[in-house]
């Protein structure tokens, strides 16, 4: 039997996972504003090499600050970037962050997940609502719940507006 001796969380939160049929292109404005709702976006992907690593390096520091830069990756033969930035660090006008997002949304194994918060209360609502706006919205996505939250989604629903 092991037992830990350090801090254990045991906290929760409720994030969700996108997952883009169109491969990040339905990705705006208006999009971007509605990301505002969550605390927090990671995007990643895994680069061909170290230069196209490097260079995903510096747009992420120029468009969204070096604290958004999640450095953890680049070990790999593939190199992975990732975008982690708070609610505060989008800026839907801003055209540069929309086209980092989707070229990284182009990369080898690509991932995004929204945080809303705690697994309960308004976070939890909040993060049910923003995951069901977004695919309300947007037909070329689909929403997994992620980590404690657990949706459903709204395909082949009434509120499906496709159905």
């Amino acid at each position: 039997m092991k037992i830990r001796t350090d801090y254990v969380s045991n906290s929760s939160s409720s994030s969700f996972i996108i997952t883009f049929n169109d491969g990040g292109k339905c990705i705006d404005k208006k999009f971007m504003e509605i990301l505002k709702r969550c605390n927090t976006i990671s995007v990643r992907g895994n680069c061909k090499d170290k230069a196209q690593y490097e260079a995903f390096k510096g747009r992420i520091v120029a468009e969204f600050g070096k604290k958004c830069l999640d450095v953890g990756w680049d070990e790999d033969d593939e190199p992975g970037i990732c975008i982690y930035a708070s609610a505060k660090d989008i800026k839907p006008d801003n055209k540069k962050q929309v086209e980092l997002i989707k070229d990284i949304l182009a990369l080898k194994n690509p991932y995004f997940d929204c945080g809303c918060g705690d697994d309960w209360g308004d976070d939890l609502a909040n993060a049910i609502q923003t995951a069901t706006i977004l695919e309300f919205k947007y037909k070329d996505i689909e929403i997994e719940g992620d980590d404690h939250l657990d949706y459903n989604s709204i395909r082949g629903t009434d509120l499906d507006r496709d159905n």
